[in-house]
């Protein structure tokens, strides 16, 4: 039973990689004087740059989540400009017409970091280019940048995913394949049964005598990290992949220091529960985060339960401490927003419980990197 948000993720080991890599790329003019691909170093980029750059990314959110808040140009900038130790990332965009009309941000674990020796055959993808820019060979472009970023870092399988119509399609043309589905879901805090909860919060004395909870409202203080981080890592492991190809996550008290420094550039808040076993054995893990720029809704992130302990209401008590939190610390809270696998009966079954409505779905595709070459030799 476990639970992961992909949309805007930060934590650690599960696919958020904000690392940078300066690199020394030279434009690329693809066609005349028309696109160019050049590189975009967060820690050199120029405010011109980043205008167009934030002009960019507020035209692809009006066209993929517009009814959904936007991170302010400040925080992007913060985050992007915090160097990852364990995950690096290469930067690409188009530009044409004097306007960045495309971008493709390539990551991949670093040499001799946790996760290299079982990732090291990955590079993660996110891959856009505007409405009007569409259908122009733009995205074939960028695919290139990948194949070369597969062959430098002796990588053989690409993945991306997406939710729109569009991406769909470009996947289908390339001969992505899709690897697995994961529902993205949203509950309405007046719509809660608060009563049910208390009782999932008892229930846990009765179900599972001796197993207690424990809350961190602040951050998980960093004298518990060499506890805490095994504990995730077996959890975080568990997650249901389905036929994704994927590696081992491994979380440090290192990745978490990380990740302190991005949630202080928005102010986010970051709250964990857990519940401890009579040993001290960590059995469960449930975190939320809430930023005050997005003060109406709090972000669930990860929830686990260790399969040993399962059958006794762990999970629906974390959650149910977790939201009655939430209800207490922020007054004007509306939404809670959480990820699931479509596969992931256990932890979808709790939160069809809770009332979560289904908002979107997010297709996780692969292509290994020979169908990639054959597929771009084709194309112009």
């Amino acid at each position: 039973m476990n639970e992961s948000s992909r949309p805007k993720n930060e934590t650690p080991g599960n696919g958020s990689r904000h690392a940078i890599e300066q690199t020394d790329e030279t434009a690329t003019v693809l066609t005349g004087s028309g696109p160019i691909l050049q590189p975009f170093d967060p820690l050199a980029a120029r405010p011109e740059l980043w205008s167009r750059y934030h002009a960019f990314r507020r035209q692809r959110h009006a066209e993929r989540d517009p009814d959904e808040p936007l991170d302010t140009d400040e925080t992007v900038e913060g985050r992007m400009r915090i160097e990852s130790k364990t995950w690096l990332a290469r930067r690409v965009f188009v530009e044409e017409d004097g306007r960045m009309v495309g971008f493709t941000e390539l990551e991949s674990p670093k040499p001799g970091s946790p996760e290299y020796p079982t990732n090291r055959h990955l590079v993660y993808a996110s891959l856009g280019v505007v409405g009007p820019y569409r259908r122009r060979g733009l995205g074939t472009a960028l695919l290139r940048r990948a194949l070369a970023e597969l062959d430098e870092r002796g990588a053989r399988v690409l993945t991306c995913w997406t939710s729109e119509p569009d991406g769909h399609e470009f996947a289908a043309r390339v001969g992505f394949q899709p690897k697995q589905v994961e529902r993205i879901s949203r509950l309405a805090f007046d719509a809660v049964d608060w009563a049910m909860i208390d009782r999932w919060i008892a229930d846990l004395e009765r179900r599972a005598p001796g197993t207690r909870l424990e809350l961190y409202p602040v951050r998980v203080p960093d004298d518990f990290l060499a506890t805490y981080c095994p504990a995730r890592t077996k959890l975080m492991n568990l997650m249901p992949w389905d036929d994704a190809d994927h590696g081992d996550i491994v979380v440090t008290p290192d990745d978490f220091r990380e990740l302190a420094k991005r949630l202080d550039v928005s102010r986010t808040e970051h709250h964990t529960a857990i519940t401890r076993e009579p040993d001290d054995t960590i059995s469960g893990i449930t975190d939320v985060a809430w930023s005050p720029e997005n003060p109406h809704e709090v972000e669930q992130w990860f929830t686990g339960v260790d399969p040993a302990y399962r059958g006794r209401g762990l999970g629906k008590a974390l959650k149910a401490v977790m939201l009655r939190f939430c209800r207490e610390r922020y007054a004007d809270l509306r939404y809670i927003r959480t990820g699931n696998s479509v596969t992931n009966g256990s932890m979808l079954a709790i939160n069809d419980r809770l009332g979560f409505q289904e908002t979107r779905r997010f297709t996780t595709y692969q292509i290994e990197r020979d169908a990639l070459a054959a597929h771009l030799s084709g194309r112009r």
